[in-house]
């Protein structure tokens, strides 16, 4: 292969490699952030429902010194 060949050849090479590179990153955050947004919204659904379903009403503090039977802090 001659000097202009190889010259060529690693302009294509290093090309294909910047054009893959975006292409892979581009691709990767967009999943991420689909993924992260569903992720997301499907575990605090889910997170809700349970918490509904085993009675959790939120406000555990308020008998919290009833149930220690002294001051908390």
């Amino acid at each position: 292969m001659g000097e202009t060949g190889r010259s060529s050849w690693l302009r294509v090479a290093r090309a294909t490699a910047v054009i893959a590179a975006v292409a892979c990153t581009s691709g990767l955050r967009w999943g991420h952030a689909q993924a992260a947004d569903n992720t997301a919204s499907d575990l605090d659904q889910l997170l809700t429902a349970e918490l509904q379903r085993t009675g959790f009403s939120g406000t555990i503090e308020a008998s919290l010194q009833a149930r220690l039977g002294r001051p908390a802090a």
